[in-house]
């Protein structure tokens, strides 16, 4: 008698590995390590996109970005819009063709650190639209958060099917072996040993 093949994915065998913390995730587990691997690509490809989309127009027409964002539209602030727009394009191409962008998106969010201070400036200047810098201001937080999120899950993610270390961190080896307690340290995962 032969066994008949699964009805659907939820009845196929599940088939155990180790998350980023090192917990025990499952193929199926919607937060195992390659959805979340997925979703980081995902996110880091969206904020490429994202910085592409947003450094043409800084470049190229950087008077009616600054109006928009609430900046007073002088010639240098035009030079500084250009530039942020070239930070831009070059953070948004590193992200989308690097395999590993984890750190151009840190890159990312130390220019939203320059912009959140260009914009606050701006908006304690009293030139320009101080209420339209603050709402710009508002959107480059949120987009920064973003970034940091996107940042944090690419450094982690560069291999998801290689085992995280027995304490959550660092690489585990590719052998089957069990773990062994550090040298040195007396207990495992940075505690003591029992007395």
């Amino acid at each position: 008698m032969t066994a008949d093949p699964p009805a659907s994915i939820l009845d196929a065998p599940v088939v155990d590995q180790l998350d980023d913390t090192g917990s025990r995730a499952t193929s199926q587990d919607p937060t195992g390590p390659e959805r979340r691997h997925g979703l980081a690509e995902r996110l880091a490809a969206g904020l490429g996109w994202f910085s592409l989309a947003l450094g043409v127009p800084q470049l190229v027409a950087p008077g009616r970005v600054n109006r928009l964002v609430g900046v007073e539209d002088t010639p240098r602030n035009r030079a500084i819009m250009r530039g942020v727009g070239l930070r831009e394009l070059g953070g948004g191409a590193g992200v989308l063709t690097k395999p590993r962008p984890g750190a151009f998106l840190a890159a990312r969010v130390a220019g939203d650190a320059v912009d959140l201070a260009l914009l606050g400036a701006a908006a304690r200047s009293g030139r320009g639209d101080p209420g339209r810098a603050r709402t710009a201001a508002l959107a480059v937080a949120g987009v920064t958060l973003l970034d940091a999120v996107a940042a944090r899950a690419n450094s982690r993610t560069a291999d998801p099917t290689t085992p995280r270390g027995p304490c959550g961190h660092g690489r585990a080896s590719r052998s089957t072996a069990a773990p062994t307690r550090p040298t040195g340290t007396g207990g495992t995962c940075g505690t003591s040993p029992a007395s």
